[in-house]
C-alpha cells in the first residue's frame, strides 16, 4: 500500500485511541464509584485494559517507523489487538453497575 494508506490507517488508530481513552476515563470513573472490596477487582481490569492500549500505541508507533514496504505486515497484530481491547472496556464497562 501506499504512504497515503500507511498514513491514513495511522490517523484511523489515534482516533481510536483516543475514544478508548475516553472510554477508559468512563470505566474508571464507574470504579470509583463502587464499593472497596469490588473495587480491588475491578482496578485490576482497568490496569490491564491501560496495558493492553499502552501495546496498542506501541505497534502504532512501530507501524509509523517502518519503512513504507513493509508496514503492512505489522497491521495484522494490531487488528488482534484492537479487538481484544475492544471486547475488554466493553466486558468491562458492562460488568461494573451504573
Amino acid at each position: 500500500m501506499s504512504h497515503e494508506n500507511k498514513s491514513a490507517f495511522l490517523q484511523k488508530v489515534e482516533s481510536r485511541l483516543k475514544e478508548w481513552d475516553a472510554e477508559l476515563q468512563i470505566l474508571q470513573a464507574k470504579v470509583d464509584r463502587v464499593g472497596a472490596d469490588a473495587r480491588v477487582k475491578y482496578l485490576e481490569k482497568v490496569q490491564e485494559l491501560k496495558q493492553k492500549r499502552g501495546e496498542l500505541q506501541e505497534r502504532a508507533r512501530q507501524i509509523k517507523d517502518s519503512a513504507a514496504e513493509s508496514w503492512e505486515s505489522l497491521t495484522d497484530g494490531l487488528e488482534s489487538s484492537w479487538s481484544q481491547l475492544k471486547s475488554g472496556l466493553k466486558s468491562a464497562l458492562d460488568s461494573i453497575p451504573d
